[in-house]
């Protein structure tokens, strides 16, 4: 496990998609705290309350998985970290989407 771990810090698409999957995350558990806070929304629905934890839930369990899977499957590790950069971005687009509703 340690020798996938070396490999994959030596990789640096491997870091890119990881720092890229990190920040968006890191940047969404912000804005939606902010918006939980001071706006009256839709994301202050029971079923989204907890949502921006399930961001760095799922950062932090493909990350893991990414590591792991890195020695055997490079291509698997980065699958990883484009799914949370892709479930990053459609909260972001729903945030937006929100934000610009006239209704909302």
């Amino acid at each position: 496990m340690w020798e996938s771990i070396i490999l994959a810090f030596r990789d640096r698409i491997y870091l890119l998609f990881a720092a890229a999957a990190l920040l968006l995350s890191v940047v969404i558990f912000y804005l939606f705290r902010q918006l939980t806070t001071k706006n009256e929304s839709i994301w202050l629905a029971p079923i989204f309350t907890p949502i921006h934890f399930y961001v760095i839930v799922v950062f932090a369990i493909n990350f893991i998985l990414s590591l792991v899977s890195h020695k055997r499957d490079k291509f698997l590790s980065l699958a990883f970290n484009f799914t949370t950069l892709a479930v990053d971005v459609l909260l972001i687009a729903a945030m937006i989407l929100n934000l610009t509703n006239s209704n909302g």
